[in-house]
């Protein structure tokens, strides 16, 4: 297959990561990880988590069920072509965490790394050297942690996991964005008009009253929201209870 260089629509990403996603299972270390951040087995069950594929063995078996797809996967990040000229799958260990668009395709996926202590989460995309010959990166996608129901006020948080265990405790939307600086402003309104939303409630780590980064990130977003006709508030709970919402 030649390099592509171009991410592939929404439609196509969702029928590989879902292919991906039948293929993998998880791992009981990471099932325990899942049930300790407060989700029970039908939650997890339910939100796709999967414990990315560990050794040569079980990557060589991956791709050859992935083959049906082999047309598509350098447009799809995760996947790049090696120097054999073969199409791979990144070598990433942890929880492969689904990023949802609004529709609630799978559009790509963050990996909570079983060794990376510094950088815990991880965009799921091999590195820009290892692109070199074909593939493409992640991006920094917007997740919906939808609710079906009424949206008219949809959450925002830092992280995939956390939006997706507070979206269950809570009963209501929740957004998740990679960090409180990594989205796309014109992408994250595009969201909150499909979704129908009338208020936005920001919850970033509780953290932000002594972080300046956070706190001006904050002020940012409420100036965005304003400015696109949005109301917002600061949601604000004691640290002691938690750093960030999905603790509380």
């Amino acid at each position: 297959p030649k390099s592509a260089r171009t991410k592939a629509q929404s439609k196509v990403l969702n029928r590989i990561y879902k292919r991906m996603q039948a293929q993998l299972r998880l791992k009981a270390e990471h099932r325990a990880n899942l049930i300790q951040r407060g989700l029970d087995e039908t939650e997890i069950k339910y939100l796709g988590y999967r414990s990315l594929p560990e050794s040569h063995l079980d990557r060589t078996r991956l791709m050859k069920a992935m083959s049906p797809d082999q047309a598509d996967l350098l447009s799809v990040a995760g996947f790049y072509l090696t120097d054999k000229g073969k199409v791979w799958i990144t070598h990433q260990n942890g929880i492969w965490i689904p990023c949802r668009d609004v529709d609630g395709n799978l559009i790509g996926g963050q990996v909570r790394s079983d060794t990376d202590t510094g950088s815990r989460y991880r965009w799921f995309s091999a590195s820009s050297s290892k692109r070199q010959r074909g593939g493409v990166s992640s991006g920094a996608p917007i997740h919906v942690a939808k609710w079906e129901g009424d949206n008219s006020t949809v959450w925002i948080t830092e992280g995939l996991l956390k939006a997706d265990v507070a979206s269950l405790k809570l009963g209501q939307t929740v957004i998740g964005v990679a960090g409180v600086n990594s989205y796309k402003k014109d992408e994250l309104v595009e969201v909150l008009r499909q979704l129908g939303a009338e208020q936005v409630v920001i919850a970033f780590d509780a953290d932000y009253q002594s972080n300046q980064t956070v706190k001006k990130a904050i002020n940012d977003l409420a100036q965005l929201l304003v400015w696109h006709h949005f109301r917002y508030q600061v949601a604000t709970w004691d640290i002691d209870k938690g750093k960030g919402i999905d603790d509380l």
